[in-house]
Parts: C-alpha cells; sequence; structure tokens
C-alpha cells in the first residue's frame, strides 16, 4: 500500500520555508508520521497524531527543536503534548501540509472504509463527534471578527467581502474544517483553470456548503521503476 499527504503551495508555505526551516521541517515530519488508522498502538495514538520522540529522533539539536516547536503551536500549525516516552503533536489545518491517505477496500468501487476520512475532515464511524461538529460554530463572541478574517485572508476570490461576513455565522463547522477545505480546493482544476475565473464568491461558497464539495485534484504521479530481467 502506498500512501501520500499533499504539499501545498500557499504563501504561508513559503514564507515558513524561507523563515523557519527547522519548523517546516518539523511540520514535515509531523505530516509524514501521523497515524491514519484506529485500534491499539504502542503510543496510543489518535486517528492524526505524530510521535515524535525527542529532538534527536527529528535530527535537530535540542534548541532547534524547541525553538520549532514553540513556533509551530504559537501560530497554531500544530499541537504538542508531553509522555514519558516522548512528544506526541498534530497538524491543526492544511496550511502547508494536508495528511490524506486513501485504501481501497476489496470491492472495485473502492468506497471509503469506517477508520477512514471524508473529503471535509471528519470521521464517518464517530456518530458523537458528528453531533458536536454540526452544532459548533465560529462566531461566538469576540472571536468571530478574527476568525471571518483568517477565512477571508485564505480565501482566493476577494470579492463581495460584506456578503461573505454576512453568510459566514451561518457556517456550522470549525474554522479548521473550512480552512482546510479552501486549501484543497485551490489544488483543484476548478479553481485553477482559466486563471481562477471559476472560483464561487465567498459568500456562495459558504452559503452552499460547498467545503463538502468533492473536487477533483490532480496529484503527482509516482514514477513506477524498470523491471529488470533475471538471468
Amino acid at each position: 500500500m502506498m500512501d501520500y499527504f499533499p504539499a501545498f503551495r500557499t504563501q504561508d508555505a513559503d514564507e515558513l520555508l524561507k523563515s523557519r526551516p527547522f519548523a517546516f521541517i518539523l511540520l514535515w515530519v509531523i505530516a509524514r508520521r501521523a497515524r491514519y488508522t484506529n485500534g491499539f498502538n504502542e503510543h496510543n495514538l489518535s486517528y492524526g497524531e505524530a510521535f515524535l520522540g525527542d529532538h534527536e529522533a527529528c535530527g535537530m539539536s535540542e534548541q532547534n527543536y524547541k525553538t520549532a516547536k514553540k513556533f509551530l503551536a504559537k501560530h497554531k500549525f500544530a499541537t504538542f503534548r508531553p509522555t514519558n516516552k516522548g512528544t506526541i503533536a498534530k497538524l491543526c489545518d492544511a496550511r502547508v501540509f494536508w495528511m490524506k491517505v486513501e485504501q481501497c477496500n476489496d470491492q472495485n468501487n473502492a468506497h471509503l472504509t469506517d477508520a477512514q476520512r471524508t473529503p471535509n475532515e471528519q470521521l464517518t464511524t464517530n456518530n458523537k463527534e458528528n453531533k458536536e461538529n454540526k452544532g459548533k460554530k465560529v462566531h461566538k463572541g469576540p472571536e468571530f471578527d478574527s476568525a471571518f478574517e483568517e477565512f477571508w485572508n485564505c480565501y482566493p476570490k476577494k470579492m463581495a467581502k460584506a456578503a461573505a461576513r454576512k453568510a459566514f455565522p451561518k457556517v456550522t463547522v470549525g474554522l479548521d474544517v473550512l480552512i482546510a477545505a479552501v486549501e484543497r480546493s485551490k489544488q483543484s482544476r476548478e479553481w485553477q483553470k482559466d486563471d481562477g475565473q471559476f472560483v464561487p464568491y465567498a459568500s456562495t461558497w459558504l452559503n452552499g456548503r460547498r467545503w463538502e464539495d468533492h473536487l477533483e485534484i490532480d496529484l503527482p504521479k509516482i514514477a513506477t521503476p524498470p523491471t529488470r530481467n533475471v538471468i
């Protein structure tokens, strides 16, 4: 089985690599090691969590490791929690990397299994979590302005901001879900063709629950090594 996690061509990714290379590397390590199945495991990791261990396990000096962790946590790229065996980390959003692993079952139609993610980053098997997510809104109290601005800065078409702001309170999923969906859509054929002509207004996207859309994304093809005849 082969898995992958797309790296997005965003300004956040470029700036992170340029100004904080060790933080970028650590974020890559988190995305690379993130767990994509449920069930028992040595470090008791939940879905999407990655075991980092210590600075040596990440190929860094102790100082570079600590600085990178602090930066990623401060800017909400990832979360970290210590254990007696080492640090466990998890991606917060998809500004740089999106951990996407697809598996096919034994059927030809390759339906997603219960342990896999749906395109809006929610688990299909956790009914309790789904009900909680359904009631979440991103406009509570003083956090509304900052949440909307973060979404607006991420959205590629900067038109009709007032209409988008009016539609924003109607959203019933978390901001991280919106940001991840926008970043995925930026990589889609529909949003990229004709210089983004077919990118909908943000208000249309929000009112239409377009974060649930299944847009076709072009991923790089991995070349298959040539076979060698054994004599």
